[in-house]
């Protein structure tokens, strides 16, 4: 062990560790190693369990795979649970929700439907119920509440959801968590034996996490409890999600007394020098806009076309050349937005191209929250239930069996390649049945199927910026990388007026970083190189008409050197 930084997390005695972790700079090894120094050393308690959480759904599936891999052959293995928030609380309201004395004795959890607010059936609620729901919901999505006016607000939010919950049968996603924390505030007796339980806590993503799951991280404090929080503040793009501003600093400067860890040492790119340049030049911007760069220059990769068509084009001759040079490469194309003309037109190209040429790809731009891809879950859960104990014995049966009931959904193929990488990659690790059962409902329980995106087979594979965070890919090409697309109007308009000298001059310098943030993410998938692709007319919207737009402003950034690629 040479890397020093990681050597302190890992060896640490204290009890409350913030760990800085940029992308490829070791964070999993690091947090791996910390838990076999726990578990080897006894520095948790052997009854307990260590528990590592995360709002994100390939980082929680990475860090269960990585467990799997270290301790699945010890005794150890038993004692790590690796799940996301909602996972976390599904587990503890399908023991303890009809604790609530509006729910019934005999209420099955599992029956339970689950959706986003705008999916719930209004009908069934009063204008003043669902003003009061999404007045809430509305709160935690901007970041404009507190954990003091959430326990003051969830009685009255949770009873409503519970109320109409034998006619609708469903809860709403944030209540998943409200109702946890309303068990928690009721029984804080029940609240004090978690925190035993969970003897080590290990939070990935930290920089991710919105108002309800800082206020359940710290449900689960306890006097003799780990908490260590993995996290990178560049890496913070879903503060449209709700995310909590600045909270590492935040946090860093609560009541708490927080032991602060940075990893300087970057692992992704040790033999590529203009990678690894740039990724210290995006760190550098962010950390000050005001940053000049007088030494060497990062050298951007830029396709330029002239019409959306024309850049369908020039993302495929690259791709093929990628290909050709290197055979096995991955490579991932990514999207700042997929909604409107352009982004749609590229999709559908560009899946044509694939298909007529043999080129195996996958189209992973739908989101989680899709109503078709949580049914697709609830589906396959009844199949499975109903033929889990020999499965295994036939599961081209059992394929068909999904195939046959899910061909109505859309996104159907892409669900099903995702249902069996995920299998496979059970079938891989050789669990026992009840292991293997209880990774199954887990996964399928809290709809994280998504999570398989990093098993999948296809060598090309198209995403959203945010859904791909959490993966890496050898490649990466960034289509639609114009004003107008990336960053989009909303941005501009918000962002104002920017000045891009030596230095950068930007009037919403919040908003120029979270800009930055979504590039930087988007550039960090890359483990060998990068493309960035725009037209000079584009689509507006939905319309038929081009306008002219110019490359995105980020290419003007004091330390790039464009490499103009035409042909």
């Amino acid at each position: 062990m040479n890397d020093l930084q990681q050597l302190k997390v890992i060896t640490s005695d204290r009890k409350r560790i913030i760990v800085e972790a940029p992308a490829g700079y070791g964070k999993t090894y690091t947090m791996v190693a910390m838990i076999e120094e726990w578990l080897k050393k006894h520095k948790i308690a052997n009854h307990s369990k260590i528990l590592c959480v995360s709002f994100s759904v390939a980082a929680a599936k990475r860090m269960k795979e990585e467990v799997v891999k270290k301790f699945k052959d010890s005794n150890y293995y038993g004692r790590i649970e690796a799940t996301n928030f909602h996972g976390l609380c599904r587990k503890i309201l399908k023991k303890y929700l009809n604790l609530l004395s509006l729910v019934s004795l005999d209420v099955d959890f599992d029956s339970i439907e689950t959706c986003a607010t705008k999916d719930l059936d209004k009908s069934k609620f009063s204008d003043d119920d669902l003003s009061k729901i999404q007045e809430f919901d509305k709160k935690i999505k901007e970041a404009e509440i507190d954990e003091n006016m959430i326990f003051a607000n969830i009685d009255e939010y949770n009873k409503i959801l519970l109320t109409k919950l034998s006619v609708t049968n469903t809860l709403n996603y944030n209540s998943i968590i409200t109702l946890t924390l309303q068990i928690f505030k009721n029984y804080p007796q029940l609240k004090e034996a978690y925190s035993f339980y969970y003897g080590g806590i290990c939070v990935d993503e930290f920089q991710d996490t919105n108002i309800l799951h800082l206020t359940l991280i710290h449900q689960l404090f306890g006097k003799k409890n780990r908490v260590v929080y993995f996290g990178d503040s560049m890496q913070q793009i879903y503060r449209f999600m709700g995310s909590v501003p600045s909270v590492i600093d935040k946090e860093l400067f609560s009541n708490e007394k927080w032991d602060y860890i940075k990893l300087t040492t970057n692992y992704r790119f040790p033999n590529n020098a203009n990678m690894k340049r740039l990724d210290y030049c995006l760190r550098k911007q962010i950390e000050n806009s005001k940053e000049q760069f007088a030494s060497k220059k990062v050298k951007l990769k830029v396709l330029e076309s002239e019409n959306i068509l024309k850049q369908c084009t020039m993302i495929w001759k690259t791709l093929e050349k990628i290909r050709n040079k290197d055979k096995n490469s991955t490579i991932g194309i990514l999207f700042r937005q997929t909604r409107g003309k352009n982004s749609g037109t590229i999709l559908e190209i560009l899946e044509k191209l694939c298909m007529n040429n043999s080129v195996e790809i996958f189209n992973a731009t739908f989101s989680d929250e899709d109503e078709s891809f949580i049914e697709f879950h609830e589906i396959v859960k009844k199949v499975y239930q109903k033929k889990k104990r020999y499965i295994f014995q036939d599961i081209e049966s059992f394929y068909d069996d999904i195939a046959s009931c899910t061909s109505n959904l859309n996104n159907n193929a892409s669900y099903m390649l995702l249902l069996k990488a995920f299998m496979k990659k059970i079938i891989q690790d050789k669990l026992d049945f009840v292991s293997r059962d209880k990774s199954i409902m887990e996964c399928l329980d809290s709809y994280l199927l998504k999570q398989s995106i990093a098993d999948i087979e296809s060598k090309v594979v198209l995403s959203t910026i945010h859904g791909a965070k959490g993966l890496e890919w050898d490649y990466i090409i960034l289509a639609n990388f114009q004003d107008g697309e990336f960053p989009n109007y909303y941005d501009i308009k918000e962002m104002g007026k920017v000045s891009i000298e030596k230095s950068v001059s930007v009037e919403n310098i919040d908003k120029f970083k979270e800009i930055l943030n979504t590039f930087y993410v988007a550039v960090t998938r890359a483990k060998k190189d990068i493309y960035v692709s725009y037209s000079k007319k584009s689509y507006s919207g939905w319309n038929e008409y081009l306008k002219n737009t110019s490359i995105s402003f980020l290419s003007k950034l004091p330390f790039f050197e464009c490499e103009i690629i035409r042909k």
